[in-house]
């Protein structure tokens, strides 16, 4: 019985993240404290995923939608990105909306910050599918730099985003991240 009361709010933040990736985007874009990113045609995400299915991402100006504002704790940035990922299997659309959400801890608001720990979510929005790493003890943001409104940050995963079910499992092998930020945002 004790085991099964442990088990509660981790299924609880699942089924939450879960229906949070089934909502429609402009449900799921507004994020409280979080401000858009101003996209230039210099602003770009890339990244490598593997595992369940594989894509290296390119999302350059305005194929990439991003947000940034301050983790609901206050103890770091959280940094929403979404563009298009093909399907890789017979049924699926041609094209899905992928968002991925990066919880940065320490992330400082001005300067550089460096091997900066990082949990990650991925969800195919409107399909209900949504990986996690619960936790920031499986990814890092190597480097990451503000000055003024520029924002560039890079890093990797050394262990894989799961679905809720642990099934299914996508590794963000590497990623890069530039663009600017909206005057006036504070993570």
């Amino acid at each position: 019985m004790h085991a099964a009361l442990q088990a509660i709010p981790a299924a609880c933040s699942a089924l939450a993240l879960l229906l949070a990736a089934s909502v429609p985007l402009d449900a799921a874009e507004e994020d409280v404290g979080a401000r858009p990113c101003h996209i230039t045609p210099d602003s770009r995400w890339q990244a490598s995923l593997r595992g369940d299915w594989r894509a290296d991402l390119d999302w350059r100006g305005e194929a990439l939608s991003c947000q940034i504002g301050p983790r609901p704790d206050g103890a770091g940035w959280r940094v929403s990105l979404v563009g298009t990922v093909a399907g890789t299997q017979p049924g699926e659309p041609a094209a899905r909306r992928l968002r991925l959400v990066l919880g940065i801890d320490g992330a400082p608001a001005q300067g550089e910050g460096v091997a900066l720990p990082m949990n990650l979510t991925l969800l195919l929005e409107g399909e209900g599918v949504l990986y996690a790493t619960r936790g920031s003890d499986k990814c890092t943001v190597d480097r990451l730099v503000r000055t003024g409104n520029r924002l560039a940050l890079s890093g990797f995963c050394t262990g894989p985003a799961t679905r809720a079910d642990g099934r299914a499992r996508l590794l963000l092998t590497t990623f890069d991240l530039a663009t600017e930020l909206a005057p006036g945002t504070t993570p």
